[in-house]
């Protein structure tokens, strides 16, 4: 299976425009298990878009308990600790089935814990619920986890760039030629990678991730050379990302 490098990026809850959190697309066989962390004794306040829907999605009566029940869910995940953040948003999803944010938040926790078919049921809600697009790129993994890689690929390809930010775009590509390569089919999975972005007029985190898919895609198909250009670039821009001093040594 194809290796992809742990992202030490951030980004955003796509349909809560809030929270920065740590994201990557590595390959699930390559996760590491969750840590679990203690809880923290920090409180965490619920933005006024979050109580709102909650109050419109909530079973009577029960809004003040679900809202509890996610921000405490929101700071698990914060924390690492996604084995109680997914406890805890499911308990809130008892009460406010409705709540796209609550079935995205759940989806995530469920999908940084290993549990790629729960999770994958509770991201397609979030999908349906929402209209967004912007968790494609786990509803691929999670399908690419489970076994299923046509629909990875068939979920990757439901998107175009201009419908979602450019780091879920980057994954999705990511996603997508990994899938491929799964399967063998390097020559394809070099040509879904290259539609990423490799000269951005900033470097970030996620150009990081695609150059090192595309690199070790190369070195798969036997283009030393080129693959070795890409790990140079990389290890200018960040030193210790991932393996790249390695995966040069070998070279």
């Amino acid at each position: 299976m194809l290796r992809q490098p742990k992202g030490e990026g951030t980004w955003l809850l796509s349909f809560l425009g809030l929270l920065q959190l740590p994201f990557g697309a590595m390959s699930p066989a390559r996760k590491k298990p969750p840590r679990s962390t203690p809880p923290s004794s920090r409180s965490f306040d619920l933005p006024r878009e979050w109580v709102s829907e909650l109050r419109d999605t909530t079973r009577p009566g029960q809004a003040d308990r679900a809202s509890a029940l996610v921000a405490k869910a929101l700071q698990a995940f914060l924390e690492g600790d996604y084995r109680r953040a997914a406890s805890l948003a499911s308990d809130a999803k008892v009460f406010a089935q409705r709540s796209p944010r609550i079935r995205e938040l759940l989806g995530l926790a469920l999908y940084h814990s290993g549990d790629y078919k729960e999770a994958l049921r509770e991201l397609q809600a979030f999908k349906r619920m929402s209209g967004s697009l912007e968790q494609n790129h786990l509803i691929a993994d999670s399908y690419r986890a489970i076994g299923r890689p046509e629909k990875a690929i068939e979920v990757c390809a439901e998107v175009h760039p201009k419908e979602v930010s450019e780091e879920v775009w980057t994954e999705l590509l990511i996603v997508a030629a990994s899938t491929l390569a799964d399967g063998g089919d390097i020559e394809r999975a070099l040509s879904y990678i290259s539609r990423g972005e490799f000269q951005p007029k900033e470097v970030q985190p996620h150009h990081l991730r695609l150059w090192y898919v595309r690199a070790e895609l190369l070195e798969k198909a036997g283009k030393q050379a080129q693959a070795k250009a890409l790990w140079e670039r990389i290890a200018r821009e960040e030193p210790d990302f991932f393996d790249v001093s390695e995966r040069l040594a070998e070279i």
